[in-house]
């Protein structure tokens, strides 16, 4: 047992180690005796570990990414459909193998774990032999073949079942019973099993498995990994051996640097501490046994941390299971004993004799071994101990790289928590509309957005998506050195002839304005990658030209969060100029479907999608929660002139006037310029029938001098003034009805291409004018079939209708009822496809 002041010792050991790794990551270089001034004793240990370090890239790489594989196909052949595992020799995916049709699981192993001679060959070597093994406990190998860069792949059988890791897992839920089996089968969907406790069916899954490594010990193949999480337990009960991802064939170690420690800690033969050892059966041998303990016991030999575990497998034995498992069998407990020796001398010599023990235990035939004495035990920590000091060092090196390992991990894991917690604060639709409806009016507002940007990016969690905001951000406001800083840092990183012209751009700003870049996607070099494509379709959004929709790739994405979030706007950016409602609907549910999913994958929401969810929302009249949703997105950012303008038009739908102007006067006071924010405004104090207030803010707005504000601005005039009409209409006050009716028609004659809207009111005031009732009752229910959900249309045309109905009057009105059915069945029918 380590006493307090070596505890001390190992504690700092770890803590140098992790910043001497931490420091040559940043810096390419360290200086020890500078790192080590207050514990000079330790710099050789700290320069062993260092050395250790270096002969392991695999745990210096380690860290949390999204796979650009996914979704590609190898050898022209494998489908890539998900990422199901991953370790520090290589990644698993699930695939479909084309050719044959079936599924298959492919190990693509990291070329930096190779030598770098003549490495194909060894590998081909290798997976050659490993496929010539043909047993049932030994996962079958397909096909093999090397990447375009070079990297090895296997091809094996995909397997039905559970892995023994997860078994182990659910044991620990259910430990009041652990010795009965039915759970496997009930929880898991394991039939046949052949034993009716689970340490006697333990004992028959590590013989089966002990004859299939036999089998492969005899082929030249080792193992070297064996542990839970690569044993899997098929549907009919067998257990299966997979991932020989750093196996070995005879005493050549290609597969791995073979000057590094092999394994996973806890299930690691500790021989392997010393560094570069010979393969050799009896470390499969521990590696099964150790397994069989943490069966037996729901508990691995060694417990705590990567670091923890090697310090402990170091210098002490594992604790007898009959301690942690009282009642365990006397044989189980030799078997374990003989398993698991920390010398290789002591152990069995061979899979085979290990099988021949546990299958000795399931015919209760006397085992070959016996229990390690409390005598013997004692006798053999006298003598290890001087052995264990050398030990020590060794562990303690490698606890070091296992530390920093996890310490990577930790802070890619930090980085992706403070990303998303920054990326949820921008507002919707940043930087992609046009200019004038993008400039954030408000210092305060400004600073909040810059700041979440530059929290994104400071997170360092990705580069392309928060950068490319960012610049274009800066670029808005006149920043030019910043947005071309950004955009050097992401062409930097893409290295892509595409990026680097992009960033090219961003050096040289048009003349007089240094917001607006002069960008012609067409003059560009060619998008080569999809990194490229977000590039490309981002900036088309600002600055026109080129479709983004067909720009942005659908795959290849997964790991820029923006790029996500606008592929799935730009998929659904037709749905509000679907002309007929019912089919609006539907297809709103859909997009509201799509953008929930992509939530889920992602694991937040954020201020663009709660935007268009809610925008989905609205356009289903499913007001109430439009408005929530708005909202939500509102508490991430209440900087968002596109959230606030659902919230403005959803709650003015429901009726919450003071709501509905406290919302669009948030927009206004955003962007001064946003016509949109000035003509919602308006057409609330119309609902309030203020139609003098409205026409006074309409008129004096500060719209952009533009063709499409103007348009904007006449459509707005042109319906306070047809819905001033309308109410003197049916209020009987005809000569101020025919009055505002022109000067409605007034305002119309100037568009030359007008709107749905425009056509409606044109027809009421018409009506008017012109003393025609049924042209008003038909244009009211033409309002209707557009607007089936707003209740404005349904009280005028209420109003209009005559005592009684002639024929056209009945068409006219069933015309609108089946207008407003159609809405009806159409949002019910939406609300169903979205739960």
């Amino acid at each position: 047992m380590s006493t307090p002041l070596h505890s001390e010792h190992e504690e700092i050991l770890t803590r140098l180690v992790g910043e001497a790794l931490e420091r040559r990551d940043a810096e390419g270089s360290v200086d020890i005796d500078a790192l080590c001034s207050e514990h000079p004793e330790l710099a050789g240990e700290v320069r062993s570990a260092l050395a250790v370090a270096l002969r392991m890239p695999s745990l210096q790489s380690a860290g949390i990414g999204v796979d650009r594989r996914v979704g590609g196909v190898f050898a022209d052949r494998y489908q890539i459909q998900a990422r199901i595992g991953a370790g520090a020799m290589g990644v698993v995916y699930a695939a479909d193998d084309l050719d044959l049709g079936r599924p298959v699981a492919l190990k693509v192993l990291h070329v930096g774990l190779l030598d770098a001679n003549e490495a194909a060959a060894r590998f081909e070597r290798e997976a050659s032999a490993l496929a010539a093994v043909d047993h049932e406990s030994i996962v079958t190998i397909f096909d093999r073949g090397v990447t375009a860069d070079g990297s090895p792949f296997l091809v094996m059988e995909r397997i039905d079942g559970v892995s023994l890791a997860r078994v182990l897992d659910e044991a620990r839920s259910v430990a009041d019973r652990r010795d009965d089996t039915a759970w496997i089968t009930e929880q898991l969907g394991v039939e046949g099993l052949a034993e009716p406790n689970l340490l006697r069916q333990s004992v028959r899954w590590c013989a089966s498995l002990a004859s299939g490594l036999e089998a492969a010990h005899r082929a030249g193949v080792h193992h070297r990994d064996v542990k839970p999480s690569n044993v899997m337990i098929r549907r009919d009960g067998r257990a299966v051996l997979l991932d020989f991802g750093i196996a070995t064939v005879g005493d050549d170690a290609t597969l791995t640097r073979s000057d590094a420690a092999i394994g996973t800690p806890a299930y690691m033969a500790p021989e392997a501490l010393q560094g570069r050892v010979e393969a050799r059966p009896s470390q499969d041998v521990y590696g099964l046994t150790a397994t069989l303990y943490h069966l037996m016991t729901l508990r691995a030999p060694y417990q705590g941390s990567p670091s923890e575990v090697l310090t402990a497998l170091a210098t002490r034995d594992p604790q007898p299971a009959i301690r942690v498992r009282p009642g365990l069998p006397r044989d189980a407990q030799a078997i374990l004993d003989a398993g698991l020796a920390r010398e290789p001398r002591h152990r069995y010599a061979s899979a085979h004799a290990l099988e021949n023990d546990l299958r000795a235990f399931l015919a209760y035939r006397p085992v070959s071994v016996r229990p390690v004495s409390v005598i013997e035990r004692g006798w053999r920590r006298l003598r290890r101990s001087r052995a264990a000091q050398g030990a020590m060092v060794a562990a303690l090196a490698l606890a070091g790289v296992f530390a920093y390992g996890e310490y990577k991990d930790a802070v890619a894991a930090s980085r992706a928590k403070r990303f998303d917690a920054a990326h949820v604060r921008i507002p919707a639709n940043l930087g992609i509309v046009k200019k004038s409806n993008r400039i954030v009016a408000s210092p305060e507002a400004r600073e909040a957005i810059r700041s979440a940007l530059d929290d994104a990016v400071d997170a360092r969690h990705e580069i392309v998506g928060p950068r490319t905001m960012r610049a274009t951000f800066r670029s808005d406001y006149g920043d030019h050195a910043g947005a071309a800083e950004d955009m050097r840092a992401v062409a930097d990183h893409l290295g892509t002839p595409f990026a680097r012209a992009l960033a090219e751009r961003y050096e040289v700003p048009a003349e007089g304005d240094p917001a607006i870049l002069e960008l012609g996607i067409a003059e560009m070099p060619e998008p080569t990658t999809p990194e490229d494509g977000y590039l490309a379709a981002f900036h088309a959004l600002r600055h026109g030209g080129a479709n983004p929709n067909e720009l942005l790739p659908r795959e290849g994405l997964d790991h820029v969060r923006h790029a996500r979030e606008l592929r799935s706007v730009l998929d659904h950016a037709s749905v509000p100029r679907i002309a007929d409602s019912s089919a609006l609907v539907l297809a709103a549910a859909r997009a509201h479907t799509a953008i929930l999913e992509l939530e889920g994958q992602i694991g937040s929401r954020s201020a663009m999608t709660a935007h268009w969810a809610a925008a989905m929302l609205a356009l289903q009249s499913r007001y109430t929660e439009a408005v929530e949703t708005a909202r939500a997105g509102l508490e991430l950012t209440p900087h968002s002139h596109v959230t606030l303008m659902n919230a403005a038009y959803a709650s003015h739908r429901l009726g919450m006037f003071a709501e509905a102007r406290a919302f669009a006067q948030e927009m206004i006071a955003l962007l001064p310029h946003y016509e949109e924010g000035h003509a919602r405004l308006a057409r609330i104090e119309v609902s309030l029938r203020e139609h003098d207030r409205a026409r006074a803010l309409m008129e004096n707005a500060p719209l952009q001098e533009t063709r499409s504000a103007e348009v904007k601005r006449r459509t707005v005039l042109g319906a306070i003034e047809a819905d001033r009409a309308l109410e003197a209409y049916t209020s009987g006050r005809e000569d101020d009805a025919k009055a505002a009716a022109r000067a409605a028609l007034d305002e119309f004659s100037t568009i030359a291409r007008p709107a749905v809207e425009v056509i409606v009111f044109s027809g009421i005031c018409r009506g008017i004018v012109d003393g025609d009732e049924f042209e008003v009752r038909r244009s009211l229910f033409e309002w209707i079939a557009t607007e089936p959900m707003w209740y404005v249309p349904l009280d005028y045309a209420l109003a209009a209708l005559p005592d009684s109905l002639d024929t056209d009057d009945t068409e006219v009105v069933r015309g609108g009822l089946e207008a407003i059915r159609d809405a009806l069945s159409a949002r019910g029918h939406g609300e169903q496809d979205v739960r």
